[in-house]
């Protein structure tokens, strides 16, 4: 991922270092439940089309989707995680 490069990057320019600390202080940290959900549910009002096409079984169509929650979340939010619940939400 682009945040690991980065982090090995310092890590390499600095000559080590804690990387949990590095993680932190780059706002590198994993999103919570609560705060995904709110930028996937904001996705799906915002492209209504490609959710529906998503939810008929347009497969391709997840990409517009995870890519806005990408966008919002400036590239914290796990993709396999938004593709994760935006499958959950498809099938309820």
């Amino acid at each position: 991922s682009t945040q690991a490069k980065t982090l090995l990057a310092d890590l390499v320019a600095n000559g080590g270092g804690d990387v949990i600390a590095m993680a932190k202080a780059k706002g590198f940290e994993s999103m919570d439940t609560g705060a995904l959900e709110s930028l996937v549910d904001a996705a799906i009002a915002a492209d209504p089309d490609a959710w529906a096409k998503f939810k008929a079984g347009e497969q391709k169509a997840i990409g517009a989707l995870v890519g806005a929650v990408m966008k919002s979340s400036k590239g914290k939010a796990d993709g396999k995680a938004v593709t994760a619940l935006l499958q959950a939400k498809a099938n309820t």
